[in-house]
């Protein structure tokens, strides 16, 4: 199974509407929390998709305080590291503990980068695309978006959007990255309550033991 997502227009029939005219889905799901805490419902969210749309719109109400979710959400952030073996391993380690204790694992994939269509966003894209192939050939249910530029503001907006149970920071060793010397790790733990995991991957030496 393939999922793609991406951040959308703050208001949700603008991002609805932009992601069809953008993908032209054959359906429509729109998922809300129950109608006393929902304001797309008050919105009449749904009824306007079908109206504008005509497209079949499925409402599928989700009581996450009464429900939880079955399975594990692990928020991952990455660039240029996203395709390392490390963090690969890493997240398939995660993903057979949990079944060990039979519970299933969803990955978000998140890759900090400028939008638009120059060359960064379009080699963003692509490691994203060929991550998500990579962990779907390991068995594992990922989806990913290009997030914030800011690796910590791409954090924020995640878990802020998705229910999140922890969260994955992959980055260099510490004398080639960035966002070790801006603290990023220390300022997602501050900042949240979920546990927050750093993973280390070395492209080079693995590169090296490879070849």
């Amino acid at each position: 199974m393939k999922i793609e997502g991406e951040v959308g227009d703050p208001d949700p029939f603008h991002a609805a509407m932009d992601a069809v005219r953008e993908h032209q889905p054959s359906e429509i799901i729109v998922s809300t929390h129950p109608e006393t805490r929902s304001g797309w419902l008050r919105k009449d969210l749904v009824d306007h998709l079908r109206e504008e749309t005509g497209l079949p719109v499925h409402h599928v109400i989700t009581d996450l305080q009464a429900e939880g979710l079955p399975f594990q959400v692990t928020l991952v952030i990455a660039n240029e590291t996203v395709g390392g073996a490390a963090l690969a391993e890493r997240l398939k380690a995660k993903a057979a503990q949990a079944s060990e204790e039979d519970q299933a694992s969803v990955f978000i994939v998140v890759i900090p980068q400028r939008g638009g269509y120059g060359a960064h966003a379009r080699e963003a894209r692509r490691r994203l695309d060929a991550t998500l192939r990579n962990l779907e050939g390991d068995g594992l249910l990922v989806a990913g978006m290009i997030g914030d530029p800011d690796p910590y503001t791409a954090v924020m907006n995640a878990l802020s959007t998705f229910h999140v149970d922890d969260v994955v920071i992959s980055t260099f060793p510490e004398t080639r990255s960035g966002w070790l010397r801006a603290d990023l790790i220390k300022r997602v733990q501050g900042a949240t309550t979920v546990p927050v995991e750093h993973v280390v991957v070395d492209l080079e030496a693995e590169q090296a033991a490879t070849g």
